[in-house]
């Protein structure tokens, strides 16, 4: 398992639901329209994080990682903090995301299924 690049998704993952938070806060609770300039901040670091990230993964990958694993971080910020809820099909879809994480960390030297084949 790459965990390197599951890392790296989670770092961005954390720039992404602080942003988004600031944002959230700012929109529902009254927090200081300045605080947005936090986000911005944040979000003006993802290029290094990304850079960074690439000696451990392609850029396909990696993106799919951090999409998918901030889309179900937020989605879990907004469940837990900010009481949203998700329909059935809904929570099947963050089941199949976190498939698709746990699928994405591995290259074929490391994935002890598809490795055996050698698909790619």
């Amino acid at each position: 398992m790459n965990y390197m690049s599951v890392l790296f998704a989670s770092i961005m993952t954390v720039v992404d639901i602080s942003a988004f938070g600031i944002v959230k806060e700012i929109t529902l609770k009254g927090l200081n329209p300045y605080f947005l300039a936090v986000s911005m901040i944040l979000y003006s670091i993802q290029p290094l994080i990304i850079w960074t990230s690439l000696s451990y993964q392609s850029l396909t990958v990696m993106n799919i990682m951090w999409n998918i694993i901030s889309s179900i971080s937020i989605a879990t910020l907004g469940l837990i903090y900010f009481n949203e809820r998700l329909a059935q099909r809904e929570l099947i879809g963050v089941i199949l995301g976190l498939t698709c994480v746990y699928l994405f960390s591995f290259t074929n030297k490391t994935d002890p299924i598809l490795g055996l084949f050698n698909l790619g």
